[in-house]
């Protein structure tokens, strides 16, 4: 398995509230399942 992208602690450190919304939080952990 190889990275496609950046990694998610770099793109929840880019975000201007330092933190993932509510929304992007579910989107993300139903892309994990």
């Amino acid at each position: 398995m190889s990275l496609q992208g950046k990694n998610l602690a770099d793109l929840r450190r880019e975000s201007p509230r330092q933190s993932f919304s509510l929304s992007t939080a579910i989107r993300i952990g139903i892309q994990i399942l």
